[in-house]
């Protein structure tokens, strides 16, 4: 966990709720308490952020589902139908937001298409996350919500052509992993990491290197965005938007950089719990393509995805591929078989060495994931600190 001092609160525009009393007659107060009438909840500064829905009258509880936020409100597309109760936008940002008295969740996957809607969940009186709350990216599978809303300068690609280089791994609370360098090919540069400000997800990864061949893009695409609203939060299990690895290179391609830990804010308004974890870790890098000790072309292998663990970068192709850097995990951790280490700085950097003399010729292997970021708005100081891998900024 790396910790930053803000004035949080101001930042966001997030602020205690307000009931509109939208009839003029007083009926809000009313509607507090029965859950009926005209009366709306709002919450935040409409300058900056505010999420206005009509008042929850009824809990919410989500369990072994998937909720879908980039479907159409009322459409009952996700597993259990349950997905957006409203869409409201921000600027150009569409948030799907969840609304109730109390919301819980338990075993839930939340993912996103287009990677456009971060999810807003909003409750009168707690929300409760009891066991998986999966939010993150996972290559051949969900993107988290909002996945694609970061404001990011991506690390660049890995250089072609034969032996091409490793491409960088994204950058957004921490820097990623440089990409590996190829026979030919120069590995990406991660960028610096990005500006912790707003609402908005994390940075994917770049692209390795083509080889003699063209390759699918393998860039790693960040983890999700998720916002949570009430009196009382509590995390007693684990909340991910962990980043998504960098594919494999193949044909002497480079791998693909690993994309960041995604965005998790949380305003608590009287007390916040955190007894499980928060998981906000970049991807590893894809190893990258080499040849085998007959000559024929080896593709190196995807990364691991991010999550409470280590995402190992992959391994390399052949005996000239370089293996991909490891996505950063919040705590520092050595090298694992071969791979470079990574820590709280930054991503790991892809390898290189198996891949510096033309013959055999190899590919880079992308770099690993920065983090992703955590507000903790207000201040409520957590109670029973679980495990928070991400930079945290916290109101001072």
């Amino acid at each position: 966990m790396v910790l930053l001092g803000c004035s949080c609160r101001a930042l966001l525009g997030i602020d205690d709720p307000i009931v509109q009393d939208t009839a003029g007659d007083g009926s809000a107060i009313d509607a507090a308490v029965d859950g009926a009438g005209s009366a709306t909840l709002c919450l935040g500064d409409a300058a900056v952020l505010q999420v206005c829905v009509p008042l929850p009258a009824q809990p919410r509880q989500f369990s072994k589902q998937t909720i879908e936020t980039g479907v159409t409100v009322g459409s009952g597309s996700g597993s259990g139908g349950d997905d957006c109760d409203f869409v409201q936008t921000v600027g150009t940002l569409e948030l799907c937001v969840i609304a109730g008295t109390a919301v819980s969740f338990d075993n839930v996957i939340v993912r996103d298409v287009g990677g456009t809607r971060p999810l807003v969940v909003v409750a009168t009186e707690s929300i409760t996350i009891d066991d998986a709350f999966d939010a993150a990216s996972h290559r051949g599978g969900t993107t988290g919500p909002g996945a694609a809303t970061g404001s990011c300068a991506v690390g660049s690609a890995g250089g072609a052509p034969t032996g091409a280089g490793g491409g960088a791994g994204g950058s957004y609370g921490n820097a990623g992993g440089n990409g590996g360098a190829g026979t030919t090919g120069a590995g990406g540069s991660a960028s610096a990491a990005s500006t912790l400000g707003g609402i908005q997800a994390g940075c994917p990864g770049g692209g390795g290197g083509a080889g003699v061949s063209s390759q699918p893009i393998n860039s790693g695409a960040s983890g999700g965005v998720v916002y949570l609203i009430a009196p009382v939060i509590d995390i007693a299990g684990a909340l991910d938007v962990s980043g998504m690895s960098g594919g494999g290179g193949v044909s002497l391609g480079g791998g693909g950089g690993g994309g960041t830990g995604g965005f998790v804010g949380i305003d608590a308004l009287a007390s916040l719990s955190i007894t499980g974890g928060i998981f906000a870790n970049g991807g590893g890098g894809g190893g990258g393509a080499g040849v085998d000790g007959s000559g024929s072309s080896a593709p190196g292998t995807r990364g691991i995805d991010g999550g409470s663990a280590v995402a190992a970068g992959g391994r390399a192709g052949g005996v000239s591929g370089g293996s991909g850097g490891a996505g950063t995990n919040g705590t520092a951790q050595p090298a694992v078989d071969g791979r470079p280490a990574n820590g709280p700085t930054g991503g790991g950097s892809g390898s290189g060495s198996g891949s510096g003399s033309s013959t055999p010729p190899g590919a880079g292997g992308g770099g690993g994931g920065g983090l992703g970021v955590v507000w903790l708005v207000g201040s409520n100081a957590p109670l029973g600190m679980g495990v928070i891998d991400a930079v945290v900024v916290a109101k001072p």
